[in-house]
């Protein structure tokens, strides 16, 4: 029955709702008990058997269609009957199981039951919920392979989503939906918890991936009209900053000025404005300070991204002597950020001072 109902729904074919219907109401049938005695402990009673099926339903491409078109919350709650499956797993089992974890074409996360292609979902709340849900060592591993041999879960779903991927390209994050956007986006992070970015001790590959999943769920999510626990402003801001942490002030720079591009083509001119004169602020300080250690290409690099924000915000460079020259300091911003042409100034302080340390 189950091979039967996953070859009618492979590779995302569309099935019929007596298909899902029929399947779950056959895998909930008293004869099918056997089925997870093998995996589950004893504390278990026999509707977690519909659990399962829903569960699985939720982690195929087609199954998630056919939920989303029933009430309200189906997928969300369908996704989260992990909760009830996820205690009563053998250690053993629940652990080799997320050790192959893996992801759909929505980006859904799931795990399998071993030697049968029947799928555990792990949604939201799987990362939310501390007593029934994922462990913080467990979800270090989904995002961190420990063993070293081949690319993490997490590495993954950065690669094959990278909006940036000539293999993909940019229409390819479209396709994730918002319940596995809402899912990556929990995980991210529980899994960093307190630890600020800047401070994230992890390989190089993690930390890219993590800028580019950052970036993806950040211009999905504003897509989505409803996207109260989705702040694409945030997500870009966290993905400059794990670029910045890897190493790419390009990257870095290009984040943040998408944060006002995207609200931009939101309609929400202020807070444009807004992130404009956040991206203007951090990249002309980053600037400055980069000139101050010596790396200069880094430096243009940032500089050249602030005067764009400072462009689009309505502020031009000034080329007069007061400005390019070591006359006197313009006037800070009433709101304390920086403004161009006290960045400028500034800039040109710090040229002149890397000039004079270069004389004999």
């Amino acid at each position: 029955m189950l091979d039967d109902f996953n070859r009618q729904c492979k590779d995302g074919a569309s099935a019929s709702d007596h298909v899902f219907e029929e399947f779950v109401a056959q895998f909930s049938l008293i004869g099918r008990l056997d089925f997870c005695r093998n995996w589950l402990t004893h504390n278990w009673k026999p509707e977690i058997l519909t659990n399962v099926a829903r569960g699985h339903m939720s982690s195929l491409d087609s199954g998630r269609n056919y939920l989303n078109g029933k009430e309200k919350d189906a997928l969300r709650k369908a996704e989260n009957t992990a909760l009830e499956i996820l205690p009563l797993l053998f250690t053993d089992d629940r652990r080799e199981m997320l050790k192959t974890a893996d992801f759909g074409e929505r980006g859904q996360i799931f795990m399998r039951f071993p030697d049968i292609d029947l799928r555990v979902p792990l949604g939201k709340e799987c990362f939310e919920d501390r007593d029934r849900g994922l462990k913080q060592h467990e979800i270090e591993k989904l995002f961190v392979n420990q063993e070293g041999t081949s690319p993490s879960m997490f590495e993954r779903f950065a690669r094959q989503f990278d909006i940036d991927n000539d293999d993909w390209g940019p229409k390819n994050p479209q396709i994730l939906d918002q319940e596995a956007c809402s899912t990556w986006s929990t995980a991210i992070n529980r899994w960093l918890g307190d630890r600020p970015i800047a401070n994230l001790v992890a390989s190089g590959d993690v930390m890219r991936a993590l800028g580019v999943a950052l970036r993806t769920l950040g211009w999905r999510a504003a897509t989505f009209e409803d996207n109260e626990d989705l702040k694409f402003g945030d997500l870009l801001r966290k993905s400059a900053e794990a670029f910045y942490r890897y190493g790419s002030t390009q990257a870095y720079c290009s984040r943040l000025v998408e944060i006002g591009e995207l609200y931009a083509r939101a309609g929400d001119s202020k807070a444009s404005t807004d992130a404009y004169r956040y991206a203007s602020d951090k990249l002309g300080n980053v600037a400055l300070a980069t000139l101050r250690h010596g790396e200069k290409i880094s430096a243009e690099i940032c500089r050249e991204a602030a005067l764009k924000c400072f462009d689009v915000l309505g502020e031009r460079v000034r080329h007069d002597t007061e400005v390019t020259n070591q006359g006197e300091k313009p006037a800070r911003r009433s709101d304390g950020f920086l403004g161009c042409d006290e960045f400028e100034w500034k800039w040109n302080q710090a040229l002149s001072g890397r000039a004079l340390r270069r004389m004999p």
